[in-house]
């Protein structure tokens, strides 16, 4: 499953196919969870797989059942940088 990276990503997604992670070229994503007993499991596995993809964690902001989480991509390059 290809991961729509010009929206919100769900956590979930991420963890049901982590390898899809490697096909985002955007130098920024926005990941999302929602978890109504406060525990953020999906959220967390998800972050861990994007750590591992040379992504991190810019920015989160979120309540008692919903997270938002800015992600740089750190292997992003410009196209004029690739030469």
């Amino acid at each position: 499953m290809a991961l729509d990276d010009s929206r919100v990503i769900k956590a979930k997604d991420i963890v049901d196919s982590p390898r899809a992670v490697e096909a985002i070229t955007r130098p920024y994503i926005m990941v999302t969870d929602t978890a109504y007993s406060g525990k953020f499991d999906k959220l967390i596995d998800a972050l861990e797989i994007l750590a591992h993809a040379n992504f991190d964690v810019v920015n989160f902001t979120g309540d008692t059942t919903t997270v938002l989480v800015m992600c740089k991509n750190l292997s992003f390059q410009r196209k004029n940088e690739m030469e």
